[in-house]
């Protein structure tokens, strides 16, 4: 069996309104369930987490926990010729025994040299080069909504380069975008397919930019007393002091969108083996949708809270993140306390990454990257099997003087979907409800309907689904619920209902199934979702469509 690749979550929340009463979900012969928390994307991603049998302790199952290290001298120059007895790990506090090692060294730039000569009627031998124990992935995320025309155009272009010319053939490379919504677009999936990746960065194009929000705003601008966080709905009325004011609020939701993208993101990456590598296209969130410096009397510090906890994650993922602001170069007088470089400068420092500074600046930032992260150690050491979901303290010295080192803070055991926290399971919710490639895996689809019955609320809008129980597959179970989920157009949830049954009493499987749901919104375009999700595996089907709510006849 294929192990997972990513099991990303993304944030939802049903509102108190939502919370109401589930009876407005009818269930007539109805089975409901989710497919594939695990998705197999890379055949060799997970080979350092292969079960190993130890025959003198009670048959315990453990695996073998494998390390990703970078050590570099005092200059910054990466040490490359250091061995297994040079080094000591740490896990929780204690020692452990290295019985796993590996020094893998890039060409780096400075010994990178011409072709070798032919030699003519010398047959090559191929010899197949060996597998890493680690793999390497590397991610390009373009911020499609915080950015600007021209470093973006600059962006995609040395991306394009990078895949021809500078990144490693072992590397694991993925293209994903962020558009304002809750979720990432996953345009290629991390493998060594340079074309296929190729092709979905020649996908984006100036017609893919999604100004949302504006990038930057001047100290006059109004501020308006709101707390958003990333654990919210958008449910709260706001008064609107005008278009600025409006812009400025729209700002908060799409950098909330970014923040719990991202954390769907760091949660998939968990508990993937391998140095993950981020390079993020953005010119960031500005201070004032995050409520930092001057802009703290905004209201919105929970936003910061927020990405500080993003940060944390993508660490303990081992996931570092590179940005690269594509702010236009005419914008580059204005401080950086007043545009969104701070928290790109931010989101590097605290995940081991670098801020490489404007596009225009740092033209051959890939190949710095390749440099920073192309010489690493790969330390290996066995540990019983748990699946408690708890968080393990990695510490890494070198015995040799004047080595600095750098290396994941930490991992988490794996867990089942049934001791997910209830912030995971919202996070998997949206994910496999919006995404067409959700990170958590791919979901069985089926189809339903949906029809406006009446202009105003309450209980608007009614959803059907028909479906047959062995459609479902392994959706079916005990413990499957049924939630009915309605968004705007900025991916917030509007209403919500919920219901939860077993679905393996014989009366399901007479008959076709029937589901029916009623929810409530005003005048405008929503997304409508009904996911059916196993709660014992987290095993998903959904459904969609969208609706139109007219409003009133002007006269």
């Amino acid at each position: 069996m294929k192990p997972e690749v990513f099991r990303a979550l993304s944030r939802g929340r049903v509102s108190a309104r939502n919370r109401r009463s589930s009876s407005l979900i009818v269930i007539i012969l109805l089975a409901f369930l989710v497919v594939g928390v695990f998705v197999s994307l890379l055949p060799d991603m997970g080979q350092g987490q292969e079960k190993v049998r130890d025959n003198q302790q009670y048959q315990v199952s453990v695996i073998r926990k494998l390390i990703y290290v970078m050590v570099t001298d005092d200059k910054g120059q990466p040490v490359t010729d250091l061995s297994k007895d040079d080094f000591i790990l740490y896990d929780n506090g204690k020692e452990k025994l290295l019985t796993e090692f590996e020094n893998h060294t890039m060409s780096l730039p400075a010994e990178k040299k011409g072709p070798e000569p032919v030699v003519e009627n010398k047959p090559e031998e191929k010899v197949p080069a060996p597998q890493p124990l680690l793999n390497r992935i590397f991610l390009y995320l373009f911020d499609l909504v915080f950015t600007d025309q021209g470093g973006f155009k600059l962006a995609r272009e040395a991306a394009l380069r990078s895949l021809e010319k500078e990144l490693e053939p072992d590397m694991l490379v993925g293209v994903l975008t962020f558009s304002g919504g809750r979720v990432l677009n996953v345009l290629h999936q991390p493998d060594r397919d340079r074309e296929g990746a190729r092709r979905a960065i020649e996908s984006i194009g100036a017609h893919s930019l999604r100004p949302l929000a504006p990038n930057r705003l001047t100290d006059t601008e109004p501020r308006i007393s709101i707390s958003r966080s990333a654990e919210d709905s958008y449910s709260r009325s706001v008064s609107d002091s005008g278009q600025k004011s409006n812009d400025l609020l729209v700002g908060r939701i799409v950098s909330s969108n970014f923040i719990w993208s991202m954390q769907s993101l760091a949660q998939a990456l968990r508990y993937v083996q391998g140095r993950k590598v981020i390079l993020l296209y953005s010119t960031g969130l500005h201070p004032a949708y995050l409520g930092r410096g001057v802009y703290f009397s905004s209201g919105n510090s929970d936003l910061g809270r927020d990405y500080e906890q993003l940060c944390r994650q993508l660490s303990d993922a081992n996931a570092s993140v590179f940005p690269v602001d594509t702010e236009d170069n005419s914008y580059l007088a204005i401080s950086d306390f007043h545009k969104g470089a701070v928290s790109l400068q931010e989101i590097a420092s605290k995940t081991g990454g670098q801020y490489t500074g404007t596009i225009y600046a740092a033209p051959d930032h890939i190949e710095k990257i390749e440099t920073l992260t192309g010489a690493y150690y790969v330390l290996g050491y066995p540990v019983p099997e748990s699946w408690d979901g708890k968080y393990h303290e990695i510490k890494v010295k070198v015995k040799r003087p004047g080595c600095r080192v750098i290396f994941q803070p930490g991992y988490f055991n794996q867990k089942p979907f049934s001791s997910f926290s209830e912030l995971e399971k919202k996070i998997h919710l949206v994910d496999v409800a919006l995404s067409p490639k959700p990170l958590s895996g791919e979901p069985l689809r089926f189809a339903m309907e949906a029809q406006v019955k009446s202009p105003a609320p309450p209980n608007n809008i009614q959803i059907i689904a028909r479906l047959r129980l062995e459609e479902l597959g392994e959706v079916v179970g005990l413990r499957v619920e049924a939630v009915s989920l309605l968004f705007d157009q900025l991916d917030q949830i509007v209403d919500s209902r919920r219901i939860e049954l077993d679905l393996t009493r014989p009366e399901y499987r007479r008959k076709p199934l029937s589901v029916q749901s009623e929810l409530s919104a005003n005048p405008g375009t929503y997304k409508c979702r009904l996911v059916i999700r196993n709660m014992e595996t987290g095993k998903s089907a959904v459904a969609g469509a969208s609706v139109t709510i007219p409003g009133p006849d002007k006269k």
